[in-house]
């Protein structure tokens, strides 16, 4: 097997695996209460990071012209994980008492929670993928964080009708091909085919992020 097949593989089954069995070994004896109350965390958590890193990401590299590459990326999970810590702090401290139902809905439950949190974070993990400069191929990341863009794109939708100027995310449906487009200037830059940018602006060579 070469190289890019074996990594391949450990991109699409190592990955999904270790993050199922660290989710399931840390976070069964939370039980079904608790891991209820940590799947919503983690759902706005995601929620806050897929509407604030862009901006994020802008005032990153106008102070440090150098994460140009790493802007996005380094945005979206620095949002990510503060808004989990917060969200988590504020329902520990809220709900200090665990709730623990009866034997058969607490296993079976537990379990279907469990694997929504698996998905959520397989998910956003598979999203922020598409915001690396990890190369020109268009099948970097799977398809399955489509769930993800498309739950985002509806919750969006209509959320501001009571404003004049309403915004959706990524209205026109295209976020990995524009993304795609971004990896590719990058690594054009990173290579010196292409005159390097302090950072993002209209101006720049770089295809523009769209909401």
């Amino acid at each position: 097997m070469s190289v890019e097949s074996i990594m391949g593989v450990m991109f699409n089954i190592g990955v999904p695996l270790a993050l199922l069995a660290a989710i399931f070994g840390f976070r069964w004896r939370e039980g079904l209460w608790g891991n209820t109350i940590g799947v919503f965390c983690v759902l706005f958590s995601i929620f806050f990071a897929i509407a604030w890193w862009e901006t994020v990401a802008e005032l990153l590299c106008k102070m440090v012209p150098s994460m140009v590459f790493a802007s996005d990326l380094v945005a979206i999970w620095v949002i990510f994980l503060l808004s989990l810590a917060i969200l988590c702090e504020l329902t520990r401290l809220l709900s200090r008492v665990k709730v623990f139902f009866l034997l058969p809905i607490e296993g079976v439950g537990n379990f279907v929670v469990l694997a929504v949190l698996f998905l959520l974070m397989y998910n956003f993990f598979l999203f922020t993928c598409d915001l690396a400069p990890i190369g020109e191929k268009a099948d970097v990341s799977a398809p399955a964080d489509s769930v993800l863009i498309g739950t985002f794109r509806v919750l969006s939708d209509g959320t501001l009708q009571a404003f004049d100027d309403p915004h959706r995310f990524n209205e026109s449906g295209d976020f990995r091909k524009d993304h795609l487009l971004r990896r590719q200037a990058l690594m054009k830059i990173a290579e010196g085919k292409e005159a390097a940018v302090p950072f993002l602006t209209d101006n720049d060579k770089l295809p523009p992020r769209k909401k």
